[in-house]
């Protein structure tokens, strides 16, 4: 364990900071979901030949002590998912009655993307990303084993495929890198591998991935709750798209990028519009007007 690890849990937790490293000496738990879009429940538990016990955070997650479960028939036939127990907290949160499409912004190796799909509805669509093409390709092999065929894997920078998919998803799941503290029982390494520059890193890149986050999501926050009073469209925008006429109707004043630099220009201006030959028009107004100026009008 380094200092910064140990100076950190320590403001964080006080005097309970020594509970804390205690817990982190317990031996992991390990867990798995059932995947009922191959099988049903009853059917898949039937085949389950080790000791498996139900989690009470969620009905289709289970604990289990295998030593590998990785090489069990079940796991092999895609019949389950490895993953920790507290890791479906999110798939059983949601309400996807009325979800259509889910984009899931960093995917691998998919386990949530999985999880979520077998509570959704079977015309719901998932698209899963991850910017990584190899974990991309981890993607591909763990769906193809659990036989998801509602999905579409890319492999995509979030800003621009927030820029495809602008209002589209229903719902957006983010699992953010980060410093994997969560797993410290089982990679003990972490504690040491923990600085205060990677810790920065890591938020920066949060921030970066959670900025386009609402772009995706056809429902806009409310402008109101945000402060929002006013919205200042790219070119490339049209006014008429579904999100700025919400804004509209919101009463959020729609500006152009040459609007408003107009409201803070507060010298002449000189207007040139058309199709073709702006450019040169513009330059030879700047050139005249150099010269109206070096002759002392």
């Amino acid at each position: 364990m380094n200092d910064y690890f140990y100076q950190q849990t320590k403001a964080y937790f006080k005097e309970k900071q020594s509970d804390y490293l205690e817990k982190l000496k317990e031996p992991c738990t390990q867990g798995f979901f059932l995947n009922t879009l191959k099988a049903k429940k009853e059917d898949i538990l039937d085949l389950i030949d080790f000791p498996c016990k139900k989690s009470s955070y969620d009905n289709n997650s289970y604990y289990h002590d295998h030593s590998n479960i990785g090489k069990t028939i079940v796991n092999d036939l895609g019949l389950i998912y490895p993953q920790e127990v507290a890791a479906s907290l999110p798939a059983s949160y949601p309400d996807l009655a009325e979800v259509k499409l889910i984009v899931d912004l960093c995917a691998a190796p998919g386990g949530k993307s999985i999880d979520i799909l077998n509570r959704a509805k079977e015309e719901s669509l998932l698209i899963a990303n991850d910017i990584s093409h190899e974990r991309a390709l981890v993607i591909s092999q763990n769906f193809e084993r659990l036989g998801i065929s509602n999905a579409i894997i890319t492999s995509k920078d979030t800003d621009r495929l927030s820029e495809q998919l602008e209002g589209q998803a229903d719902l957006v799941i983010l699992d953010a890198p980060c410093s994997g503290e969560g797993m410290i029982r089982k990679y003990p390494e972490i504690m040491d591998m923990l600085t205060e520059s990677y810790t920065k890193e890591l938020a920066e890149l949060q921030k970066k991935l959670l900025r386009p986050v609402e772009v995706y999501l056809n429902e806009l926050p409310d402008p109101e709750a945000l402060g929002l009073t006013d919205a200042v469209l790219s070119p490339g925008i049209p006014v008429d798209a579904p999100f700025v006429c919400t804004l509209k109707e919101k009463g959020v004043r729609i500006l152009s990028e040459i609007e408003l630099a107009y409201l803070f220009e507060q010298g002449t201006v000189i207007g040139i519009t058309g199709t073709n030959g702006k450019t040169t028009t513009t330059t030879l107004v700047s050139e005249i007007m150099k010269a109206y100026k070096g002759a002392g009008k």
